[in-house]
This record gives C-alpha cells, sequence and structure tokens, in this order.
C-alpha cells in the first residue's frame, strides 16, 4: 500500500515537473525579442567619434559600448543583401579606414531596399562588436537589429 502511495506520489511530482518545463520552453520559444525601434539610444554618435574609440582604446570603447543601443547618422558607403534577403548598410569612415556594418532588423527590410549609396541616413541598433582586419586594411564595427530612426 504504501509503495503504491510513494509511486504515485513520484508519478504526479514528474507530472508536473514536465508540464511546467513545457509550458515554460513554450513561453520561451515564443519571446518576442524587443525591437530597438522601441528603445531609445544610450548613446547618439557621430561616425568619426564612434570610430575613434574602438581604434583608439578597444576595451574602453567595449565597455561603454557593447550591447548599448547606437544611433548613428552618416552617408552610406555600401548596401549588401545576403542570401536570405536581408540588407546590411555600411557607413564608412574614411579617417580611420573604419566600416559601421548595420545588420538590419528584417521588420525594416522593406524600407531598407529603398536606401541608396550617398543617401545621408540615420540608424540605430545594439553594438556587438568590432572586428579588426589582420591585415590591416580596415575594421568593422558591428550593429544588429539596426532600424532606420
Amino acid at each position: 500500500m504504501k509503495r503504491t502511495k510513494l509511486t504515485r506520489m513520484i508519478l504526479l511530482l514528474v507530472l508536473v515537473a514536465t508540464a511546467l518545463g513545457a509550458g515554460y520552453a513554450y513561453k520561451e520559444y515564443n519571446r518576442k525579442r524587443p525591437s530597438a525601434a522601441n528603445m531609445n539610444a544610450d548613446f547618439s554618435e557621430d561616425i568619426g567619434t564612434f570610430t575613434k574609440a574602438f581604434t583608439t582604446n578597444l576595451e574602453a570603447a567595449n565597455k561603454k559600448y557593447l550591447n548599448k543601443i547606437i544611433s548613428i547618422k552618416s552617408v552610406v558607403h555600401g548596401i549588401e543583401k545576403d542570401e536570405l534577403g536581408l540588407y546590411t548598410i555600411i557607413f564608412r569612415d574614411s579617417i580611420s579606414n573604419t566600416s559601421i556594418r548595420c545588420l538590419m532588423d528584417s521588420a525594416f527590410n522593406q524600407q531598407a531596399a529603398t536606401i541608396q549609396p550617398t543617401m545621408q541616413v540615420q540608424l540605430k541598433g545594439t553594438c556587438t562588436g568590432y572586428q579588426p582586419d589582420d591585415m590591416g586594411l580596415g575594421a568593422d564595427i558591428i550593429l544588429q537589429r539596426t532600424v532606420i530612426h
């Protein structure tokens, strides 16, 4: 009798734990990513100041800008479209030979398609890092989930 009761209790606990785990997994799977469009920029920088911070003191720049929302206004140097049809807008600082690669949020894909080189645009996105070029040809600062501001 006691063994049957203990078995039922353990089975009930396992079922409750499984249901709670499944509920949490469902909630996380369907969670919406926050869009930079709805967030205030932590920093609004001109391209020269922003790139100089990374090229002169990478550690301090990472501490200041990494995972922060950055607003940049500059002239578009180039546009790339990947195999999924998503756009990357490129700003270039000719003084430091550094590019800011703005990977566009998919919700702004249609608007990004209208942007042309030499247009001046203001974009806002999350700074996710700096990629130096080992050959000294330039470097890239990456902004992800970028929106047109």
